[in-house]
């Protein structure tokens, strides 16, 4: 495989919840502004105009990410059946899913039990989505995921904002300078985080812990993102006459390619 199995500190169980949490609060900042949630949300438009799409189950979702907003604004386009959002993680931060749970939205909820992407047959149906976080998964557990959803006729979307184009030579030989960029990003980005605690303050401009973490982190994601060279190795097997697999690029609202998409769905029984 193209990919490297490195390592991303947010992956360590010993990780404190609170750096995880600002670490993914400035991916959210970043996602903003790139515009993933429109991405996602034509994506998502298309799979429920297809399918009887009526909840989304969210894995890896950290402090929320960009799937609240999407669900969001879909829901504010549909006056007829609303779609319900269930988001997952393996470590759920007790203060995020309260917050969120508070929020009193009918359409919204984050599950308090930690679900491992690994088992997803025991999880409701509805369409999956992983966003930025299937580079995580390492490729036994990968090509396991694509395999239940397959065998379980469930609709998945993954998306990676990023892409595996480089050589491992040369990420080594930039990965100092892409080090640095990354930690200023994250100098950048922070004021721009909701909520903005105190701690995250402090450990971004006196301690720079968040910073450090951010910036290793981003990088090392790089290296893990399976390439389409990848993806078709692991869905090796899964060739079925019923069940359709897509690998295309995420196109932004100006119509240039940000990052890619894995799309697997069960096909009518008319169109096969």
């Amino acid at each position: 495989m193209n990919r490297k199995q490195l390592f991303e500190f947010e992956d360590f169980h010993w990780f404190p919840n609170w750096i995880r949490v600002s670490t993914t609060n400035l991916l959210a900042v970043l996602q903003r502004f790139l515009g993933i949630k429109e991405i996602l949300l034509d994506l998502i438009i298309d799979l429920k105009n297809m399918n009887n799409i009526d909840q989304i189950i969210d894995i890896g979702s950290g402090s929320g990410g960009v799937m609240i907003s999407v669900v969001d604004e879909l829901n504010s386009r549909t006056k007829t059946k609303k779609v319900k959002l269930l988001l997952t993680d393996l470590y759920p931060n007790e203060k995020v899913v309260n917050e969120i749970n508070n929020q009193n939205n009918p359409y919204i909820e984050y599950n308090r039990e930690k679900l491992d992407a690994e088992n997803l047959y025991q999880t409701p149906k509805g369409l999956k989505t992983l966003i930025n976080c299937f580079h995580h998964i390492n490729p036994k557990k990968a090509a396991k995921l694509l395999k239940s959803c397959q065998e379980n006729n469930e609709i998945i979307l993954i998306y990676e904002m990023g892409t595996h184009f480089l050589p491992f030579i040369v990420w080594l030989l930039i990965l100092p300078l892409s080090l640095a960029v990354n930690f200023i990003s994250a100098l950048i980005l922070t004021p721009f985080c909701k909520p903005l605690t105190f701690g995250q303050l402090i450990f971004t401009y006196l301690i720079p812990i968040i910073p450090v973490c951010y910036a290793w982190d981003g990088q090392a994601s790089l290296a893990r993102i399976y390439s389409e060279r990848d993806i078709k190795s692991l869905l090796i097997g899964l060739e079925k006459s019923s069940y359709n697999w897509m690998i295309k690029p995420g196109i932004s609202k100006n119509g240039k390619k940000l990052g890619y998409c894995i799309i697997g769905y069960p096909l009518a029984s008319g169109d096969h």
